[in-house]
C-alpha cells in the first residue's frame, strides 16, 4: 500500500512538473518572440535610416546616388 500511494505521489509530481515546465516553456517562447520581432523592427528601421541618409544627403564630390529604376532613368 505505501508502495502505491508513493507511486501514485511521483506520477502526480510529474504531472504537475510537466505542466509547469509547459508554462516555463511558454513564458520564454513568447518573450524571445518579443526580442525577435523587436529586433527585426529595429533593424528595418536603421535600414530605412540609411536609405533616407543615402537619397538626402549630399556627397562630398557632389555624386549622386541612383536609388532605383527610376532615378537611374531620369539620370
Amino acid at each position: 500500500m505505501k508502495k502505491i500511494i508513493f507511486i501514485l505521489g511521483l506520477l502526480i509530481s510529474m504531472v504537475s512538473y510537466s505542466e509547469e515546465e509547459s508554462n516555463v516553456t511558454k513564458a520564454v517562447s513568447s518573450v524571445v518572440s518579443g526580442v525577435v520581432s523587436t529586433e527585426k523592427n529595429v533593424l528595418k528601421g536603421v535600414k530605412e535610416g540609411i536609405d533616407t541618409g543615402r537619397k538626402d544627403g549630399k556627397s562630398i564630390d557632389e555624386a549622386l546616388i541612383i536609388y532605383d529604376k527610376e532615378q537611374f532613368e531620369k539620370m
